[in-house]
């Protein structure tokens, strides 16, 4: 009995590092220099996914409504950008369990999502890079993420694109 109270304790342990560490990373980049950081709550994200209706409904609305939280982290600047690139690198891609979902290489634009599966055809974090010759941009998902919040965002369209 005391090996198995041991081994949760150490089980538990282990898990508020990890997550200690992920939110230390990412934190890390908050306050920076040529860094600009929005961070949305739970609640915030139920209000965007609820403006608007019909053709005025912002595009992606459903898989907000899935998120507990979701951080952008955006840099124009090449102290930024190389910022942004070391957390990705040195953090992010370290990450146990980590996927890669997505990767598109256009000449010097990289777009590449990852994601931390929670069961089966459900990921809990996604991480979505973006390098591009004139900026950089790190989003951040956390909450219950499925194929079918991709696909309506996917159906919705994305402004610009």
């Amino acid at each position: 009995m005391k090996n198995l109270r041991t081994f949760i304790a150490v089980v538990m342990l282990s898990i508020a590092c990890m997550t200690w560490a992920k939110d230390s990373f990412l934190s890390a980049l908050s306050g920076q220099d040529d860094v600009t950081t929005v961070t949305l709550n739970k609640f915030m994200l139920s209000v965007a996914a609820a403006s608007g209706d019909g053709d005025n409904s912002i595009p992606g609305g459903d898989l907000l409504k899935n998120l507990d939280k979701m951080s952008i982290y955006t840099s124009e600047a090449q102290s930024g950008a190389e910022k942004i690139n070391a957390v990705v690198k040195n953090d992010i891609q370290t990450l146990s369990g980590l996927e890669t979902m997505l990767e598109v290489v256009d000449d010097d634009d990289v777009v590449t999502m990852y994601g931390i599966p929670s069961g089966e055809n459900t990921y809990s974090e996604a991480f979505l890079w973006v390098k591009s010759s004139d900026s950089t941009v790190l989003i951040v998902f956390w909450g219950k993420l499925t194929p079918a919040d991709f696909a309506n965002v996917m159906n919705d369209g994305i402004p610009g694109l």
